[in-house]
Order: structure tokens, then C-alpha cells, then sequence
């Protein structure tokens, strides 16, 4: 049976920090923000979760929850899920509207921008390696980034939904109601004619109490191209 635990849990300003150990793997999971904030239990839970998807069979987390996100994490996973609870139950967002966009630079991202509404914020993740060419035209934006080491481990391998660990762990400082993906149409649709209307919020970003809206899900490539050059002539090329 695959196990999976977090230990010495370090959560300072601006600094999430894990040891973690499986059955092949023993090394440390970082997240550095740019915004010195301190995230909760349940955020940083929410997070770790994405990295495990269904792999393992029991997951460790030294760190103190609300009995709905062990619930939510649970159903993700699949897994028995070992943590310490809280009475309390999870943060309610006061705003009831505000947007917040997975923000990678490229041409998907950019073509949702202009969809947000006036004030939305942006959330990315930095990989540092390789993806610092991304890094050059997010930082051309204002977005609250998060850095990660998790190219060096094989969680990157387990789920995609790493990609929202931003929006997950600045959920509370932007108050963030409705979380907002770059998806388009691409070949999802040709393989499956209801892909649009099967669309539906994943379950982690459930778990953080935030809404999915697929404002570009109707975009093609080209769409997206079409609507980077009519509003960011300037960065397309």
C-alpha cells in the first residue's frame, strides 16, 4: 500500500515548507510567496493534496483542518487521509465576486484577461529550470507568485491540479470567490463532444470554497491568438 506523509511542517510569512516520504521518495516540498503572507492549515492541506492525486493509499499531514476539507480531500484521493481537526469549519469569502486567474504567461492565459472583471487578481506558478521564460512575461503583470521546487520531485506526475496551488494558497488574501483556467476548446472536443458541458469545477478548488467560471472554454488556438493581438499587440510577438 503507497504511503505518503508530510512532517516537520515549517509556515512562516511568505514560506510553506514539508519534509515528505514515501514509499520510494524521502525530500522537502517548498512554496516561497512573493506576498508575505501567513496561509492556513487547510490551504496548505488543500495543496498537498493536489500533489498526491490518487496514488497513494494513505497520506499523512502534520497539520490541523477542518473536518470538511479532511472530507474533501478525501474524495480526491481516495486515500485515509491522517490529520489532526479543528472545530472550526472552513473561511467563508466575504465578496461573493472576486476573480481570480491561474495566470501563466502564454497565449491561453492572456486571451482570458480581458473576460475579468475590473480589480481581478492573477496567481502563478514559478518553476523556476526551465520555465523562467515564462517567468519573463508573467512578471511583466502584476501577479502573486508562488515558487516551487516541485520540478525536483514526481509529484508533478500524480495530477495536474499542482498548476492551482497559487489560487489555493492566496485564496484567503484575495478573497477570491471565482477561480478562472485559460482552458479552451483545443482537441478535448473533438474527442468528446461534451467536453463543455461536462465542464465542471475541480474538486480541490471546491474545497477552497471558490467557483470555476470557463470564460475562453469556446476559444480556439487561433481565438486565443486573435484576441492577444487585438489587446496586447505590444507582448504578442
Amino acid at each position: 500500500m503507497m504511503k505518503v506523509s508530510f512532517e516537520n511542517i515549517i509556515n512562516k510569512a511568505g514560506y510553506i515548507r514539508a519534509d515528505y516520504k514515501d514509499d520510494n521518495h524521502a525530500h522537502f516540498i517548498e512554496f516561497e510567496l512573493n506576498t508575505p503572507i501567513f496561509v492556513r492549515d487547510d490551504l496548505i492541506a488543500l495543496s498537498l493534496a493536489t500533489l498526491c492525486g490518487t496514488k497513494y493509499k494513505s497520506i499523512k499531514m502534520e497539520l490541523t483542518v477542518s473536518k470538511i476539507t479532511k472530507q474533501y480531500i478525501e474524495i480526491f484521493t481516495r486515500a485515509e487521509i491522517d490529520i489532526k481537526l479543528n472545530d472550526y469549519s472552513m473561511i467563508i469569502t466575504k465578496s461573493q465576486g472576486n476573480h481570480t486567474l491561474n495566470f501563466s504567461g502564454g497565449f491561453d492565459s492572456m486571451a482570458a484577461l480581458p473576460f475579468l472583471p475590473k480589480g481581478s487578481s492573477l496567481v502563478s506558478m514559478d518553476f523556476g529550470g526551465n520555465f523562467n521564460r515564462e517567468m519573463a512575461m508573467i512578471n511583466k503583470f502584476k501577479s502573486h507568485t508562488v515558487k516551487t521546487n516541485i520540478l525536483e520531485t514526481d509529484f508533478r506526475k500524480n495530477s495536474w491540479l499542482f498548476m492551482t496551488i497559487a489560487s489555493i494558497l492566496y485564496k484567503d488574501y484575495l478573497d477570491t470567490s471565482y477561480n478562472i483556467f485559460g482552458s479552451i476548446i483545443n482537441a478535448a472536443f473533438m474527442q468528446n463532444s461534451n467536453f463543455i458541458k461536462n465542464f465542471n469545477t475541480p474538486y480541490l478548488i471546491q474545497g477552497a470554497n471558490m467557483k470555476n467560471i470557463p470564460y475562453t472554454l469556446a476559444l480556439s488556438e487561433i481565438g486565443t491568438i486573435k484576441v492577444g493581438c487585438e489587446n496586447f499587440p505590444g507582448l504578442m510577438d
